[in-house]
């Protein structure tokens, strides 16, 4: 008998050792469970907020992007969204408060839309260093740029709005330099009135024809 309960006290440490791991694994599984359905959760809300961004119901773009955030505060899609949102309702100092917040916190993701939009938005506030800094960063980046959400939106308008920027700052070679991208027979003799009205007109019109 004796011989018996010594046996039985031996394999309570074998058995409970063996619980502990399994309660760790079960632990474990459902942490992954628990991320992988947060990550379902804020992927669903972002896709949400940019179907309504197309359908232009901006609002209701915004509450997409703010439950994604609500889900995963370190996404750099929700924020993108609600930056482009706020853009398209004109509230301009929400746009760059959104925008800046993952540049600031140095998160990793897509910022090809977030550096494209800074930069129109600074060339809309007559900020013309900082939009040429924002749009020489996609150009750089990512040649063949387009937003997604939004076809009209490609590289064609980064380099017209290098172009502007630089012509509104007195760069003007520059700006010939960026407009000779798309108008590579385009000469003017800029050290003339002349040539620099010809290189505004030249601007406004591949902007009338990008914007199209």
């Amino acid at each position: 008998m004796i011989a018996q309960i010594k046996r039985h006290h031996r394999q309570w440490p074998i058995i409970l050792v063996l619980a502990i791991a399994m309660a760790f694994f079960v632990g474990c599984g459902g942490d992954d469970d628990d991320g992988g359905e947060e990550e379902l959760n804020y992927r669903d809300e972002v896709n949400l907020g940019w179907d309504e961004f197309e359908n232009l119901d901006y609002d209701q773009a915004l509450v997409h992007f703010k439950n994604a955030m609500s889900v995963n505060a370190d996404g750099v899609d929700a924020y993108t969204g609600e930056g482009w949102s706020y853009f398209r309702k004109l509230e301009l100092d929400s746009a760059r408060a959104s925008w800046e917040q993952p540049l600031d916190r140095n998160l990793e993701g897509d910022l090809d839309n977030i550096y494209a939009g800074l930069g129109f938005l600074s060339l809309s506030e007559e900020d013309y260093s900082e939009a040429i800094e924002r749009f020489e960063w996609v150009f750089e980046n990512n040649e063949s740029y387009s937003f997604v959400h939004d076809p009209g939106i490609d590289i064609l308008d980064v380099i017209v709005g290098l172009a502007q920027s630089n012509f509104l700052l007195g760069e003007f070679d520059a700006a010939l330099d960026w407009v000779n991208l798309i108008e590579q027979n385009f000469d003017p003799d800029l050290s003339t009135p002349e040539g620099i009205d010809a290189l505004r007109e030249m601007i406004e019109e591949i902007g009338n024809r990008v914007h199209r």
